[in-house]
């Protein structure tokens, strides 16, 4: 992100410390002239251009640039370094706790990568000539909607679980072919082959040669990545690139980038800048690597190391294994000493619940019961006997009891029923077919020998009449219907309004009279 001084806030310096400046110019030529007539020690010119820079007015600086370190010491004091965005310089910064007291700045509100606005003087530490910057104020610049946006872009895909630990993948313990995407041509490649040359040199690399910024970096980077997934040899996979500005790194902020990484099959780490520098492919991945020399690290274990681990195993076995024996050897030494008091309770334990169990089998045995039992059983049978006799005697009297009841019951009830039943017997004859044939009634039923109803009269049907004297065997004629009787007297014939009925005349209708 490219910044121009006319975007930042003025630092108007005081008049006092910009006034004679020919004075100063003068007194400093002065200085190191005097200096240089003959030869002094290094602490003595390390001393002369510590006064110079703090005595000279002309030399107060206002400079500005990007925090790269920082560092809050216990005492309160603040380290750090600032650099060009371009990277074409590095300054040691320090801030005394004193000045950092007044300034309106906190230190924990400063972040890497930020672009500060500094005012102060430079110095030499005495013991190594070290050329320090003495911050006296501290302005921070305004970043813009770029790192607001990059903010953003973090908290949502934090949100969405991108950076969850539990989506790690874990690297391989032993990778025989390790995959990288970066540059060519940059110092991260050769980094990371230096280093598995020394540590690992049986591991196989697998370059993806891309671009690491610029326009069209993030595409190049996500071919690269693409091109090295699709090799079923590579086993984990580096992706980063040597330090730079922020504007050279910012393409590993790339949102199409970032998801990427972090959807990526295989175990990747994130090599991007060096230890200061942060970007959201760090977070996306599955391991990050402050350089590209510590990703390498991170993939190789050296001879040394595994047998130094291997040998730390083997100790922290054997320690266990001797904490273990001993452990046993302490319970046996104590379940010795106890085995002669622990054999004697037992022992105890035992004859008692032998004594216990003699007791109870004395007291269960049949010869003791027997003679009492006897007792008790011809006692119960002398008692049933009794009983057996009271109760025949008792049941005995009343069988004869009711006995006496029944006859003198049938005396009475016996007469009574033989008048109803006469008079019954009376009332059925008197309602009897040939009572009703003797008062003059005749009983009419159809060929089959069925009484015949409404509904089977039929013209030309062939009837049975049952009389007194005989059986008549007839036809319906015609079918008068109405009052039988008195149709019978007046001997109307009414012809039917239908065909299904029909009239008929009994020739025998004097019977009726």
């Amino acid at each position: 992100m490219s910044t121009q001084w006319d975007d930042y806030p003025k630092i108007i310096l005081k008049e006092e410390n910009i006034s004679n400046s020919s004075e100063d110019v003068y007194a400093v030529r002065e200085n190191l002239a005097g200096s240089l007539k003959a030869p002094v020690s290094v602490g003595r010119a390390i001393a002369v251009l510590n006064s110079l820079f703090k005595e000279s007015k002309i030399l107060y600086f206002c400079i500005i640039g990007e925090l790269s370190k920082l560092t809050i010491h216990s005492s309160g004091h603040l380290y750090f370094e600032m650099r060009d965005q371009n990277n074409q310089g590095v300054i040691s910064c320090k801030m005394w706790r004193n000045r950092l007291a007044k300034n309106r700045i906190r230190p924990e509100r400063l972040k890497l990568g930020q672009n500060l606005i500094l005012t102060g003087r430079f110095s030499l530490y005495d013991k190594n000539g070290k050329l320090d910057f003495e911050a006296d104020n501290i302005i921070p610049c305004d970043q813009g909607k770029l790192l607001e946006e990059l903010e953003e872009l973090r908290r949502r895909l934090q949100a969405e679980g991108l950076f969850a630990a539990e989506h790690k993948k874990a690297l391989p313990t032993f990778p025989r072919v390790v995959g990288v995407a970066t540059s060519q041509s940059g110092q991260a490649i050769q980094d990371i082959l230096r280093t598995l040359k020394n540590r690992c040199p049986h591991i196989k690399i697998v370059l993806a040669p891309c671009l690491c910024q610029g326009k069209g970096a993030e595409r190049s980077i996500i071919k690269a990545l693409k091109a090295l997934e699709q090799r079923s040899d590579v086993d984990c996979v580096i992706v980063g690139r040597g330090g730079g500005s922020q504007s050279d790194l910012h393409v590993y902020n790339n949102e199409e980038l970032v998801r990427f990484v972090a959807s990526y099959s295989k175990p990747i780490i994130s090599a991007v800048g060096h230890e200061g520098d942060h970007l959201l492919t760090d977070d996306a991945a599955d391991r990050r690597a402050s350089t590209p020399t510590q990703a390498a690290e991170l993939v190789s274990i050296t001879r040394q190391e595994r047998l130094a681990e291997l040998e730390q195993k083997r100790n922290r076995i054997v320690e266990a294994v001797y904490r273990h024996l001993s452990h046993q050897e302490e319970g046996l030494q104590f379940l010795a000493s106890r085995l002669p008091q622990l054999l004697r309770h037992k022992l105890e334990l035992g004859n008692n619940s032998l004594n216990n169990l003699r007791h109870r089998l004395n007291l269960c045995n049949p010869s003791r019961y027997i003679p009492q039992r006897r007792q008790d059983l011809a006692q119960k049978t002398e008692q049933l006997k009794k009983l057996s006799q009271r109760l025949w005697q008792q049941k005995y009297e009343q069988l004869q009891s009711l006995q006496a009841r029944l006859q003198a019951y049938l005396q009475n009830y016996l007469p009574r029923q033989e008048e109803k039943l006469a008079i019954l017997s009376s009332q059925l004859k008197s309602l009897s077919p040939e009572r009703v044939l003797e008062r003059g009634y005749a009983v009419v039923a159809s060929e089959e020998g069925h009484v015949l109803q409404e509904q089977d009269v039929k013209c030309g049907a062939k009837i049975r009449i049952a009389l007194k004297f005989g059986c008549l065997e007839a036809k319906i004629n015609k079918f008068t219907k109405g009052d039988p009787l008195e149709n019978l007297r007046n001997r109307q014939h009414i012809q039917p309004s239908g065909n299904k009925k029909v009239k008929f005349s009994l020739e025998q209708s004097a019977l009726f009279d």
